[in-house]
Formats: C-alpha cells, structure tokens, sequence
C-alpha cells in the first residue's frame, strides 16, 4: 500500500471512529428533556430559597408560605412539567424544606445547581457565605435548609 492510501484509509477510520464516539455522547431525546427539566427545578428552588433567605434577614421569620414571598416576573413556584407548587414546609425556627421531584440523580453530577447566599454583615452580626448543593436522587427529593445560628437582625 501505498504511503498516500495509507493516509487517506487511516484518516476515513479516524473520522468513523469520531463519529461514532460523538453520536454515542449525544443524549436521547428523553434524557435530554429530563435533564433540562431538572435543571428548571433546581433553578427555581435555589431562586425560592433565596428569597426565604431575604425574607428571614428582613422579617427575622420565616415565611409562612411561599405566597408571602415577592413575586418576580423570572421566578417559577411551581413544578415546569406538572404545574403543581414546590412544597415548602417550615421545621423550626431557623430551617426549612422545599420539596420537589426529579427525574435524574444529580449526586455525582460534576455539573450540578449549587448556589451561594451571602448573609449581609452589615445587617446582622456575622458575615457567612452559604454554598447551597442541589444534588439529588431520582424521584420526590428535599432539601432541607438551616438558616445562621448566631447573629440576628440588628
């Protein structure tokens, strides 16, 4: 064979095997849509859970419900393929669930939500950057979420 065949046979296999490995990566429709769903969910959680944060550090209580948070024009309170709300539910003073269910694990997701929540130093007596992981399994999942134990609204 010769040296220019050689090349040409080595560079159509190289391109097949390409091929092959990039159709392989691509994610079914399904899994696709799953994925994007799940990515709205903890979006959305992490948006509600801000907004819980805020207004803990402005009230220095919890909501009673997510209908006495402020609503934004961006934020979801409900479920993007059900319809049904996420669910809230207060556990003490300072902690509280918001529930959801999910169609993939995300624990060992490289690429899963985290958030990060900044309790102002300014308005109470300790500065403390929270870092938030929205890895979760399949299925109906919740976070549970515990609020500063020192400090309080000066």
């Amino acid at each position: 064979m010769s040296p220019g065949r050689f090349f040409t046979a080595a560079a159509v296999l190289l391109v097949g095997v390409l091929v092959v490995v990039g159709i392989g990566s691509i994610d079914a429709p399904g899994t696709a849509r799953a994925k994007r769903l799940d990515k709205i969910r903890e979006a959305a959680l992490s948006s509600i859970s801000q907004d819980i944060d805020r207004f803990w550090q402005e009230t220095g209580a919890l909501p009673r419900g997510l209908t006495e948070l402020p609503r934004h024009v961006f934020q979801r309170v409900t479920d993007p393929e059900t319809g049904l709300p996420f669910d809230y539910e207060i556990v003490a003073s300072r902690s509280y669930r918001l529930c959801a269910t999910f169609a993939r694990d995300t624990r060992k997701d490289s690429e899963r939500h985290r958030s990060t929540v900044n309790f102002d130093k300014d308005r109470f007596r300790l500065n403390q950057e929270v870092v938030r992981d929205w890895g979760h399994p399949s299925g109906r999942h919740c976070f549970e979420i515990s609020l500063p134990q020192e400090g309080g609204i000066r």
